[in-house]
């Protein structure tokens, strides 16, 4: 019966499995809560974005009365109004659109950072488990 070289213990091995097996969980729980914020994120865009047409709605229904009331409705006065009205909505569902793809974009980096610490934790393990069983081989081979 030929001799033959250890290697890391049962022991040693099971430690590096664990501990990419706690490296992917992390990061499967990491990516889940990404997901949920970005569920929540589009859904507060979307009530947000309902919330601020609404008032717009009601902001331009209202607008004409004081115009008519005062007699000059058919002036440039009201046209005036008009236009500075229609530069504000858009102003306001830009910032709306803007906050809501930079909470999206941080969410996406996240995800990322998630996706490195676990590749940078796996190869972390692989590598010191290589690093101890090549310090056995190594000392084994000086015995030989």
């Amino acid at each position: 019966m030929a001799w033959q070289p250890s290697t890391i213990s049962p022991e040693q091995q099971l430690q590096y499995q664990q501990g990419r097996a706690n490296a992917r969980q992390e990061n499967l729980r990491g990516q889940a809560q990404t997901r949920y914020q970005s569920g929540l994120a589009q859904a507060d865009y979307s009530n947000d974005l309902y919330n601020f047409n609404t008032d717009q709605n009601r902001r331009r229904e209202g607008m004409s009365s004081p115009f008519i009331q005062g007699g000059i409705f058919r002036s440039g006065i009201y046209r005036d109004a008009l236009r500075k009205y229609a530069i504000d909505r858009l102003a306001g569902q830009n910032q709306l659109s803007r906050a809501f793809q930079n909470r999206m974009a941080g969410l996406t980096f996240q995800g990322r950072d998630y996706n490195d610490q676990y590749a940078q934790t796996v190869a972390n393990l692989y590598g010191n488990q290589y690093a101890a069983q090549a310090s056995i081989a190594s000392a084994l081979k000086g015995i030989l």
